[in-house]
């Protein structure tokens, strides 16, 4: 929190949701006795450990932790409460012991930045609005940050009448997978007016639809509006004028 205040730009994240165990239920799960007497004797009034209940994907400990790690140390120190970890993204990195599969595990985790600003860059087309998936795609929904991100349509415009509808991520366009929105905007911007176009879709719980749209280059142009210094800009990016 205090590097946050100091930068508001955004601040350093372990990318992991933190849940409670009772210390007997990670005895159960292999915890050593005498390590847990340790614990017991460390805090007496939280005999219990932090347990990761979800990964970010793609995030700092993507790969380095798993979900239903037990956190028994934190650079030698032991857990047993939240504010014990509170301070540990602000540092460069962290040395994590965990019990996994009855055993404990010590692994090193670099924390990483995120920044505050969300979204800086839309696209407009077809008659939906387009931008980078949300981080929380990847906390919540445990998926990748990639293809472009629908968050809004127009009723009458292509996208309404052929159902793209928003929460969905596009991650193909006639079959060429789509990593980002510059992806988008080179895959579509050469579509002529009326020629149809394939989107295979992923909504948030990670089902597969195809839509099938005709471009609309008179109405519902290929339109970028981009965040700088002085403001929102909006910039046309068709390579193919309407008659």
């Amino acid at each position: 929190m205090n590097e946050f205040l100091e930068d508001p730009s955004g601040s350093h994240t372990l990318g992991v949701e933190w849940g409670i165990a009772a210390l007997t239920e990670a005895r159960n799960r292999g915890l050593d006795a005498g390590v847990a007497s340790e614990i017991e004797a460390h805090d007496p009034w939280h005999r219990r450990l932090l347990e990761v209940v979800r990964l970010t994907k793609g995030g700092a400990a993507e790969n380095v932790l798993v979900e239903g790690d037990l956190l028994v140390r934190a650079n030698g120190e032991y857990v047993t409460r939240f504010s014990d970890i509170a301070s540990l993204a602000e540092e460069s990195s962290v040395e994590l012991s965990v019990l996994r599969d009855g055993a404990i595990q010590d692994v090193e985790l670099v924390p990483e930045f995120v920044s505050s600003i969300s979204t800086s860059r839309l696209l407009m087309w077809g008659g939906a609005l387009f931008q980078a998936p949300h981080r929380a795609i990847a906390q919540q929904r445990g998926q990748p940050m990639e293809g472009a991100y629908v968050s809004y349509w127009w009723r009458g415009s292509p996208a309404g009448r052929y159902g793209l509808r928003p929460m969905r991520r596009i991650v193909a366009v006639d079959g060429e997978g789509i990593r980002d929105l510059d992806d988008f905007a080179a895959a579509v911007q050469d579509k002529a007016d009326g020629e149809a176009t394939r989107l295979l879709t992923i909504d948030l719980q990670g089902r597969q639809r195809m839509v099938t749209l005709q471009a609309d280059n008179h109405y519902w142009p290929l339109v970028e509006i981009k965040r700088t210094e002085s403001g929102w800009v909006r910039q046309p990016l068709n390579a193919v004028q309407s008659p």
